[in-house]
């Protein structure tokens, strides 16, 4: 393509008053919060002299007598970027010092997302009938959440820093279609193009050149390659993503034990005689022209084909989560840097032996990980026309090569009860933080499970767990702030400041839109963990509300603060004086947050009770006041804060 359709600007640049139209064959504005806190979060953590955010592929034409950039590809990022302007316009105008000339994108034939979008960068999320298009509303109190949790009000130097940065250092290319482009056979081109090597794979080529050099080559990357191979399936359990004449060499005849090194592993792949040998050659121009491989039923990777899992994790994160407890290291979560975090650790300052002897220890952590991953990490599991978080381990059918799940301390040994809570804790971190990267609780996890001198016990593995929950709230919360490599790898979870003062409270509970989904979710585990004791607290009590059942509450990816008493009542009704206090708040979808908004509690105690649903605790909790004031909101801040101030463990 000619230089002349490609421009290379900021987001100063990108924003001068050209005018951007989103065509009717484009989705709906679709980004949640794991895309818009990540493209926030990479913009902070950059380091490079300039940060590039992608293409933005566009075509020119022109719409009665002006000219409009029609957006082919980008356009999710073209609308969270307007977004983000329109919050540092209203909730930071003081700080704020880029020259936006207004709203500057619009969308065909969609009324609604067009007026919703110019509105906000007008009035901000104020009441207005404008504003009506909920994925971009919730997107704005995303990003005044994320902006909050790294800025706080904002009268500091990180988040003017973050402003410059944003304005000059961060870049996109602007790709203009040329006039006389077919776009139909544009269109297909692009639905079809093929996919790119993915890092993880560059990655696996690199320490596979390295074991080029070994005294034992060819074994060593046989083994590191099938290894490698095994754990990047991560919705499959290890065993299964093994050929089958492998599983009972690997794992031992019920498949559920470890070797105890890279070496041990080795000997155990080799002792096995496949044909099959794929992988052993995977040098960086054969993984390129590799096709794709179809799911192996073919050549002895069966499953039971019972259950279906979606992991929490991606796998070229997960080889960060393992490289940091590897190294004990600070490592950074961010695949975009996955070939540099391993050169630092495995490549750059060794001799030959020193990285052929880290690549070798690192597969056998890679294996180690993913093993007990599969056991002890939660998943989303769909089996039985059922989809629930689950917690489970593979157990092997006597007498065949097949294997069932079973809960992993589950019926066989009575705790099913230590199993839910297991299950309760780890979807509890995972929605809280689901941005891919930055799970530092996975983190905290393996670490533990990967140091467990002995057979992890359900009990010590909830006690940790609950302590890495108590250290996130303590030590995140409170003025000092420590980082959370600190707290896990440093601390081991020991809170360092169980001290909150009222400027403490004020700032991170009392906030209305601005409190974090980790406070919300920790509330509701705690009061899960003894819900009655707590409905007791409630100074008059409504027994049709405090009857609901609560037993099939689970955690989900709710990311919509509700003001339980509205910020702005119908009927002109003023609203109250602590409308935005913590005791007033609770976490539920978008989609009802939208739905009910503005509705007095009582309707919504009524709405909630037809639907026979429950989306928070803290929700069911204030359901069960008689009535809803500023002093059963008061009485129930109390309630909450005392229950979040409590040591779990």
């Amino acid at each position: 393509m000619d230089q002349k359709y490609i421009s290379t600007l900021n987001i100063q640049q990108l924003f001068d008053g050209s005018n951007y139209i989103i065509p009717i064959y484009q989705r709906n504005f679709a980004w949640e919060e794991a895309q818009i806190v990540q493209l926030i979060q990479d913009i902070y953590d950059s380091e490079t002299e300039n940060y590039y955010l992608g293409s933005l592929v566009v075509f020119k034409k022109e719409i009665n007598s002006k000219n409009y950039f029609e957006t082919i590809d980008g356009q999710q990022r073209l609308t969270t970027l307007n977004i983000l302007l329109s919050v540092l316009k209203h909730e930071y105008k003081e700080e704020n010092n880029i020259n936006y000339k207004g709203c500057n994108l619009s969308f065909y034939s969609r009324d609604i997302s067009s007026k919703t979008l110019a509105a906000l960068y007008d009035h901000g999320n104020m009441e207005t009938s404008l504003i009506q298009d909920t994925a971009m509303i919730n997107a704005y109190n995303i990003i005044v959440r994320k902006l909050f949790e790294l800025f706080g009000n904002g009268k500091n130097n990180a988040l003017q820093k973050f402003i410059f940065d944003l304005s000059s250092k961060v870049k996109i290319m602007r790709v203009e279609v040329p006039e006389n482009t077919d776009l139909n056979h544009y269109f297909e081109v692009m639905n079809n193009r093929g996919e790119q090597l993915e890092k993880h794979e560059i990655l696996k080529a690199k320490c596979l050149n390295v074991l080029s050099k070994s005294d034992d080559a060819e074994n060593d990357r046989k083994t590191f390659s099938e290894i490698w191979e095994a754990c990047s399936q991560m919705d499959r359990y290890v065993q299964y993503a093994y050929h089958i004449d492998y599983r009972k060499s690997i794992f031992g005849i019920d498949w559920d034990n470890l070797p105890q090194d890279f070496e041990e592993i080795k000997k155990k792949t080799i002792s096995v005689n496949l044909k099959d040998t794929e992988g052993e050659n995977d040098a960086l121009i054969n993984i390129i022209k590799k096709p794709e491989v179809d799911r192996p039923e073919k050549k002895g990777l069966e499953d039971d084909g019972q259950a279906q899992f979606t992991t929490v994790v991606s796998f070229s994160n997960f080889l960060l989560h393992v490289l940091r407890v590897s190294y004990g290291r600070n490592v950074q979560l961010d695949d975009k840097k996955l070939i540099q975090e391993f050169e630092k650790y495995l490549f750059e300052d060794n001799n030959l032996e020193e990285k052929i002897e880290a690549v070798r220890e690192f597969g056998y952590d890679l294996l180690k990980c993913k093993f007990l991953f599969d056991q002890y990490i939660v998943k989303r599991a769909f089996r039985n026309g059922y989809d629930n978080w689950a917690l489970l381990k593979l157990k092997k059918q006597k007498n065949e090569n097949r294997g069932y799940y079973v809960g992993t301390f589950g019926e066989e040994d009575g705790s099913t009860f230590e199993n839910k809570k297991l299950v309760m804790l780890l979807s509890m971190f995972h929605v809280s933080f689901p941005q891919t990267m930055y799970k530092h609780w996975l983190t905290g996890a393996l670490n533990y499970l990967y140091d467990a001198e002995e057979q992890i016990q359900a009990s010590n593995y909830i006690q940790y767990l609950e302590k890495m929950s108590d250290a996130f709230f303590f030590d995140r919360l409170n003025s000092i702030e420590l980082d959370y490599f600190d707290i896990i790898f440093e601390n081991k979870c020991n809170i360092q400041n169980r001290e909150l003062t009222d400027e403490d409270i004020e700032n991170n509970l009392n906030n209305g839109t601005n409190v974090q989904n980790f406070i919300f979710n920790r509330l509701d585990y705690l009061l899960w963990k003894n819900f009655e004791a707590n409905i007791e607290k409630v100074s008059d009590r409504d027994s049709k509300y405090c009857n609901l059942n609560t037993n099939t509450f689970e955690f989900a990816f709710r990311s919509s603060v509700e003001h339980y008493a509205p910020q702005h009542p119908k009927n002109g009704l003023p609203a109250f004086s602590n409308v935005d206090n913590l005791g007033n708040l609770c976490l539920i979808s978008r989609s009802k947050n939208s739905e009910l908004s503005n509705y007095a509690p009582y309707s919504k105690k009524e709405h909630y009770y037809e639907q026979k649903t429950i989306e928070s605790l803290k929700q069911r909790l204030m359901m069960c006041y008689l009535e809803w004031n500023e002093d059963t909101v008061n009485e129930h801040q109390e309630n909450m804060i005392t229950v979040l101030k409590s040591i779990t463990n």
